[in-house]
């Protein structure tokens, strides 16, 4: 009994199919092996096809890992925009509020000066 690869193997279908294909494949593996076993298709054929697989699923899987890692720069970029932002704000503001202190010793100290000229008057 001969075990059909679609042609479609391996990259048009899904990886359940893949890995179906595989598990097919690693039984009649096993059983091409087996002593006294007569077969059209040697074990070679099965492991050929199983390493295909596994070669697609393979592919599949770091072409996942490498779309995650450019998304992943993508949040990173922005986090540092976002980061710059808050702390160039944050200077800012640092420089106002010692801006509007110093104006603020500035009006209280002549505030006091006036008072010490009326009280001598």
């Amino acid at each position: 009994m001969k075990l059909e690869i679609p042609s479609s193997y391996p990259d048009e279908m899904t990886n359940d199919e893949i890995q179906q294909v595989i598990s097919d494949c690693a039984k009649r593996t096993t059983n091409v092996t087996k002593p006294n076993v007569n077969v059209t298709l040697g074990a070679s054929y099965y492991i050929s096809m199983i390493q295909l697989g596994q070669s697609e699923l393979n592919k599949r899987i770091q072409s996942g890992l490498l779309e995650l890692i450019k998304e992943q720069n993508k949040k990173n970029k922005k986090t540092t925009f976002i980061n710059w932002t808050l702390t160039g704000l944050t200077i800012v503001l640092a420089l106002l509020t010692i801006y509007i202190g110093h104006q603020s010793l500035g009006f209280a100290e002549s505030d006091q000066k006036s008072d010490e000229i009326w009280q001598s008057k």
